[in-house]
């Protein structure tokens, strides 16, 4: 239980329990970069553009998206990425490692598929650190003496509900945030009739929409 001033909408707060607090958690309170290093971020979901906004307040050089959807891409850039990548029309980690300059400080998985797990590891330079927080359901192969010990890389995965982060402390941060016009979510935000939820679910699927939210009570407002 979070309890948030009156005033917040509650159609906008709803999904900060998630997601979003995954995305973020994991950069605020888990990665915590040396500033001017790079970050790139394989999934630009709601998860993945939150830590995108978050990395943007942590001082990154570079951040660069990673997604098959070119419009998550669009939105990617307007949050602040300063490179995108189309995994499906160029090789991630070539474009990576020559945007980078040899390859990535930092690199954030949220997609599960063992292919882009593999590209998240191997875009990093040596002694350095990928997290995860993604709940794939293949194994994927490495080589711990090639990918990791003479790498000297870390590998860390991530509470995947909480994004290591303390709800009732961070959701507040996240609302304020916000209301500074430092992190907008709202963004990612499109609002349902629950009559419409095949239509969210679609949109979703196909990247039209970041975060579906069903509001069951058309004619609810915040308090003034």
């Amino acid at each position: 239980m979070v309890k948030i001033p009156s005033d917040i909408d509650l159609r906008y707060a709803g999904p900060l329990g998630c997601g979003f607090m995954i995305g973020a958690g994991s950069i605020f309170d888990v990665m915590k970069p040396e500033f001017g290093t790079s970050l790139v971020v394989f999934g630009t979901d709601a998860v993945g553009l939150n830590a995108l906004m978050a990395a943007n307040l942590q001082g990154y050089r570079q951040i660069i998206a990673v997604d098959i959807h070119d419009t998550r891409l669009d939105l990617a850039k307007q949050l602040g990425a300063t490179h995108i990548v189309n995994s499906t029309k160029e090789n991630p980690i070539e474009a990576i490692k020559e945007t980078t300059n040899g390859g990535a400080d930092y690199s954030f998985e949220t997609t599960g598929i063992d292919s882009v797990e593999l590209n998240a590891i191997r875009c990093l330079k040596n002694y350095r650190k990928m997290i995860t927080v993604a709940l794939g359901t293949k194994d994927i192969r490495i080589s711990l003496t090639k990918d990791v010990v003479l790498r000297s890389l870390t590998i860390r995965g991530v509470v995947v509900v909480e994004g290591d982060a303390v709800p009732q402390l961070f959701i507040l941060k996240i609302i304020q945030l916000w209301q500074q016009n430092k992190f907008p979510f709202g963004q990612l935000i499109q609002f349902y009739d629950p009559k419409n939820i095949e239509q969210a679910f679609e949109d979703s699927k196909t990247g039209k929409v970041i975060k579906s939210v069903l509001v069951f009570d058309p004619n609810y407002r915040p308090h003034e």
